[in-house]
């Protein structure tokens, strides 16, 4: 009788959306066609009766869509220590094997087994001197990226040593009153947003004598203005690269490959946001993250302290440069010495 013993079931999370591979825009064929693409399908996009939300996500998922037609996932291979054409090593392992299975098939013979034995210590520190080895020139090479200041280039190199880190599931939690443990995931989430719901909400102190010293300045018409193209493409010109998206996986190498339609669409959807003082779901939300402060009880609520990681997607990014850029900053924006 066959036994099959099945691995326990890995516990499944929220699927993360995989990152556009936008190094295929440093080809201009690529990029001409991401434009292409996005002239002939984004002027089927209608906004006249659709909501506020609607139009963000026709617009978003439709950008999305034809960015990964053209583009595609980045792939990531986990690197390894092991040298598969190393020819040395190849050798000392199927010389194992061979006198693996001349032991296998006679085991009283102890000639077999010494030469077993001999040959896996061999291979045992041919394989420790070769990770030794990688090891040693991957930490010179992390180094070299801390020595540069290059943090983006350090932290793909820890990822590539250790790859994804999974985690199976949350850690238990005190209750409120400290009675009890919670374990459940539900009441987990729910005691996080009780403890950040006191921390956040605390009741706010306005002076209003210093409020009512504050400088009045004259009215600026022109921020009644709605935003217009030149604006738009302005703002996204700006937009850094090489950054991590927000919660719409769009980066903004794609938007500064978007072309004219595009940057049209985007105005549109700006104008309806401006003309019906409304902002997509998306742009509002937030993810509150608890970290541990490595003292006192992990599962007290009180020794996490939190951070606020704002789910702004590329497009809400170009909605924040296009209010500042229309703020004259030298007429508007004073020092607290000065307002007070």
């Amino acid at each position: 009788m066959d036994f099959y013993i099945r691995p326990k079931r890995r516990p499944q999370g929220q699927k993360v959306t995989r990152k556009l591979n936008i190094t295929k825009l440093k080809n201009q064929l690529t990029a001409q066609d991401l434009q292409s693409r996005m002239d002939s399908k984004l002027l089927d996009i209608r906004s006249d009766q659709s909501s506020i939300d609607e139009q963000w996500e026709s617009f978003r998922d439709t950008v999305h869509s034809i960015a990964l037609e053209t583009l595609g996932q980045i792939t990531r291979n986990h690197q390894d220590w092991f040298d598969e054409n190393d020819q040395e090593i190849q050798k000392l392992l199927e010389e194992k094997r061979r006198l693996l299975r001349a032991h296998q098939n006679d085991t009283t013979c102890t000639a077999k087994k010494a030469a077993f034995n001999n040959i896996r210590s061999t291979v045992q520190a041919k394989l420790r001197l070769m990770q030794d080895a990688w090891l040693s020139a991957k930490a010179d090479e992390i180094q070299g990226y801390a020595d540069k200041h290059d943090t983006k280039k350090f932290y793909e190199a820890l990822k590539a040593v250790y790859g994804p880190q999974f985690s199976f599931g949350p850690t238990p939690l005190l209750s409120s009153d400290g009675t009890s443990l919670l374990t459940n995931k539900r009441l987990i989430l729910e005691r996080w947003a009780e403890h950040f719901n006191i921390v956040l909400n605390r009741p706010a102190q306005i002076n209003e004598e210093a409020i009512a010293r504050l400088p009045q300045v004259p009215t600026n018409h022109g921020l009644a203005v709605p935003p217009a193209v030149e604006e738009v493409s302005r703002a996204i010109k700006k937009m850094s690269t090489g950054k991590a998206p927000g919660s719409d996986a769009i980066p903004a190498e794609v938007f500064k490959s978007g072309g004219p339609t595009m940057i049209s669409q985007l105005t549109s959807l700006f104008q309806s946001m401006w003309d019906r003082e409304q902002l997509p779901q998306d742009f509002r939300d937030a993810t509150i993250v608890h970290i541990y402060k490595r003292k006192g009880d992990r599962q007290s609520c009180d020794n996490h302290r939190g951070s606020l990681l704002g789910r702004y997607t590329s497009a809400d990014r170009k909605v924040i440069e296009f209010f500042y850029s229309k703020i004259d900053k030298r007429d508007h924006i004073y020092k607290s010495s000065n307002a007070l």
